[in-house]
């Protein structure tokens, strides 16, 4: 090679000394080879996940009542399809979270909608009494406003259980119309009723219940309050035996409405003498109503409740759970439910949304009915039992979470990791983050949260992935959250699509980048051995430039955003698929760079063999560096569109646009280039006037790849995975036949015993 190859000569001189002529040469080659390091990957990424993350709000399928899902951030697509647990609130999330009061127990007795017959009429005073008690209750318990639109006037409040309770109210002539925040208005049966507000300390998930001190038309001072009826029975007067009876008579019915899968609250009272409340007023004037101090004044002033019943409220499950449930777990993800209601409440909605199954043994761990010593033998005897073997699911209490994450993680842990399913109760929000920290932190998994309300953003927010439904209870959950979806049956599509194809498509770009370097840069490595290592590369510094950042950025682009291996259709519907893919790991990655580095050989030594024959150019003149650099991007750029193309599983319109527009703009800028900006000579368009260099072209292309295009075709022959013989399938039918054999054929069939893929499945 001539020409223009003394005018790229060696930093070297020979006055300078070994090490400083080291030291340049190191540098020279630092500077060099930073082209292999794809730093545009990079940028490439976050543009890739960006719009994937668009997609999802795109997503038509995952809207719902005029509302859309959405990505709060976009460096999390891939973790979508890495879930292993995902750990859902109950009320909002999997159910509808729109309440209906179905009955209530009062005095012991389940009554349905028939309060005023027993005031008005009653059988007998204590009926009266407790009924009537039982309505102001409901009326004045709460945290409602009235709220005036279009000349109506609407009861609205941050809880839908109150709002149900109000209308319950309403129906039995108990009506709401004015509130301050210092007066409640009645109209009951016709007659207004002004309470003044006392005292008032709301309900919050960590105090599960609610208080109110009114003094009412008659000058009497009642305490009224309403919650979890755990958070209920420790303040109740205990003395008393007819309370004692009512509780017992109201525990029962309770449980029978939880079995129906009905919200509970518990309902009570307590007269206060005047002096009585005076002597606690003063303090509370000095104190914070949400501080500690005032917990413990309210437990005092509170405690010997005199219980009046309980309500039973309908919530119906959101549509699409069960199935939605049903996908998750064939996917290989369990399932938590953790729940601020009652545990038997939970219990018949998990059974209700295929959480628990008929198959399943459901195995309690309640600490008040047995002793912690006998609570911690059961958690060893089920490690000790091969609890792998076992289709069970666990069920356990607030208390019983705490003492357990106090005192016994590690059998809980190594017990609960075998669990298909796992049901915690009357839990508060920092007991849901805890459990999602016990879980990454114990078992290495990536967990997945969702909720609704402002007592999911703990556990949300500690969470690997956070998912907020955008409910009725405000956009706490869903601003908190790393991605927001209107219901619950959503997910399935956000994790076995969204999350599947993300991280498909971010994997592959980057294993294809390395490649595309490697392949293409490599080159001036091998050229150091045959030059000397003068420091100089055979490549012009402008096309070094555009490689990356134009000539081959569409291409990888349309890899990122459209790439599949299954349609959607077939995903849904073999859940199985969804952990086909791994994240970027050493193994292929290695794979793809010695690929490379082999190409860059062939690309190579290829374009040095055919740069021996004198007869180059016809017209005998020989051929220069810097032809030999625009030969050698000129067989790269080539075969790294053609890998391109092979590695695509799913050909699309963008896929074949990417293709000849990038090959366009390639050709295009490098005449650009070689006549007018830097110093090719021309080298580029004589190369292309060589019928060896397009000779060669033709034959490096499939020299390189032909081992890639047999070692495909053995795996899949060989060594199929299910989504090999799921592409078959489809390719062999029509979109309507393919969706018939989903349906028919499980995914466990298509492969005979004793086959890897069958075994992993």
């Amino acid at each position: 090679m001539s020409g223009s190859t003394a005018k790229k000569q060696s930093l070297m001189t020979e006055s300078d000394s070994l090490f400083l002529a080291g030291l340049k040469d190191f540098w020279t080659y630092f500077a060099l080879l930073n082209y292999l390091i794809p730093l545009s990957l990079v940028v490439s990424l976050d543009i890739v996940r960006f719009i994937q993350s668009s997609f999802i709000q795109w997503d038509v399928e995952m809207d719902c009542n005029g509302q859309c899902s959405s990505a709060n951030t976009s460096n999390l697509n891939e973790e979508l399809a890495l879930v292993d647990y995902v750990l859902s609130d109950k009320t909002g999330t999997l159910t509808e979270n729109i309440m209906n009061f179905k009955k209530a127990s009062i005095n012991g007795i389940v009554r349905e909608g028939d309060f005023p017959e027993l005031i008005q009429r009653p059988i007998d005073e204590t009926t009266k009494y407790f009924t009537t008690h039982f309505l102001y209750a409901i009326s004045l318990a709460h945290s409602c406003q009235i709220i005036e639109s279009h000349d109506k006037k609407m009861v609205k409040s941050p809880s839908p259980d109150e709002e149900a309770l109000c209308s319950a109210a309403e129906e039995s002539g108990f009506i709401l119309k004015k509130r301050t925040p210092k007066q409640i208005t009645l109209e009951v049966f016709g007659q207004m009723e002004v309470f003044e507000i006392l005292l008032e300390m709301p309900f919050t998930p960590e105090r599960r219940r609610m208080f109110v001190i009114v003094k009412g038309p008659d000058d009497k001072i009642v305490l009224y309050t309403k919650g979890a009826d755990t958070a209920i029975t420790e303040l109740m007067d205990m003395q008393d035996g007819k309370n004692v009876q009512r509780l017992q008579a109201t525990q029962m019915d309770t449980k029978g409405f939880a079995h129906q899968g009905y919200r509970t609250l518990f309902i009570a009272m307590k007269e206060i003498s005047e002096k009585e409340f005076m002597s606690y007023a003063s303090e509370f004037e000095n104190i914070s109503p949400n501080s500690k101090e005032a917990e413990v004044l309210f437990s005092k002033l509170s405690s010997g409740l005199t219980l009046i019943g309980s309500t039973a409220i309908e919530d119906r499950l959101q549509p699409g759970v069960a199935a939605t449930v049903t996908s998750l777990r064939m996917a290989g993800i369990r399932i938590w439910m953790i729940t601020g209601d009652n545990l038997e409440t939970a219990v018949t909605i998990g059974y209700a949304s295929n959480l628990i199954s008929s198959e399943m043994e459901v195995v309690r761990l309640d600490g008040s009915l047995n002793t912690w010593g006998v609570l911690h033998n059961t958690l060893k005897a089920f490690v000790t039992n091969n609890p792998e073997q076992r289709q069970f699911a666990l069920v356990l209490d607030g208390n019983t979470l705490d003492f357990i994450l106090s005192n016994y993680r590690a059998d809980f842990v190594s017990v609960a990791r075998y669990a298909a399913c796992t049901i915690c109760s009357r839990v508060t929000p920092s007991q849901k983050a805890d459990v999602v920290s016990l879980l990454q932190n114990n078992l290495s998994v990536v967990c997945l949260a969702i909720g609704d309300g402002g007592n999911d953003v703990s556990m949300l927010q500690q969470a690997q992935v956070g998912v907020g439904i955008l409910g009725r209870e405000g956009n706490q959950a869903s601003r908190a959250a790393d991605f927001a979806v209107p219901q619950f049956r959503c997910l399935g599509r956000l994790l076995l699509i969204h999350g599947r194809y993300s991280l498909l498509r971010n994997t592959k770009l980057i294993y294809q980048f390395f490649y595309k370097n490697l392949c293409s840069f490599m080159p001036s490595v091998w050229f150091a051995f045959v030059s000397g290592a003068s420091g100089v590369t055979p490549f012009d510094p402008w096309s070094m430039l555009f490689y990356n950042t134009i000539y081959t950025a569409l291409p990888y682009l349309s890899l990122g955003l459209f790439e599949k291996d299954l349609d959607e259709e077939i995903v849904m519907k073999n859940p199985r698929v969804y952990r086909d893919h791994k994240k970027l790991e050493s193994r292929p990655l290695f794979h793809w760079m010695s690929n490379a580095v082999f190409h860059s050989l062939i690309i190579f030594f290829g374009c040095w063999a055919i740069f021996q024959d004198k007869s180059f150019y016809e017209n005998g003149l020989m051929p220069d560096i810097d032809t030999f650099g625009s030969v050698l991007l000129f067989t790269s750029f080539h075969v790294v569109l053609f890998k391109y193309l092979l590695e695509t599983s799913y050909w699309v319109s963008w896929t074949l646009f990417s293709f000849f527009v990038s090959l366009l703009v390639f050709y295009i800028l490098q005449i650009i280039i070689s006549l007018y900006v830097s110093s090719l000579s021309n080298a580029f368009v004589m190369m292309l006037s060589s019928g060896t260099v397009w000779l060669w072209l033709i034959l490096a292309i499939p020299t390189c790849l032909i081992g890639d295009v047999t070692f495909k075709y053995l795996r899949r022959e060989i060594y199929p995975k299910a989504t090999h013989i799921l592409q078959e399938r489809s390719q062999r039918s029509d979109k309507k036949t393919r969706t018939q054999d989903s349906k028919s054929i499980p995914l466990l069939n298509i492969f005979p015993p004793g086959n890897e893929s069958y075994e992993r499945l």
